[in-house]
């Protein structure tokens, strides 16, 4: 009856399949939340404070600074 269209039902990407199929609104205030940090440690270190990241790539970076206090 229905013309096949080539596309088998089991190609077509599902519901809970990450994909494309995410509205940009969803994910707008994880990327605000990050920008935010970014800011912030931007911010941080014109006052010589580092607040990491610790590891990058799986590398640790720097030394934590240990207490409330900071280290001069």
């Amino acid at each position: 009856m229905g013309a096949d269209t080539g596309t088998a039902r089991q190609d077509r990407p599902t519901v809970d399949a990450a994909g494309p199929l995410v509205r940009p609104y969803l994910l707008a205030h994880e990327q605000e939340e990050r920008q935010r940090e970014r800011r912030n440690a931007l911010a941080l270190a014109l006052y010589g404070l580092d607040v990491g990241p610790w590891a990058i790539h799986g590398h640790t970076i720097g030394t934590r600074a240990m207490g409330m206090g900071v280290a001069c």
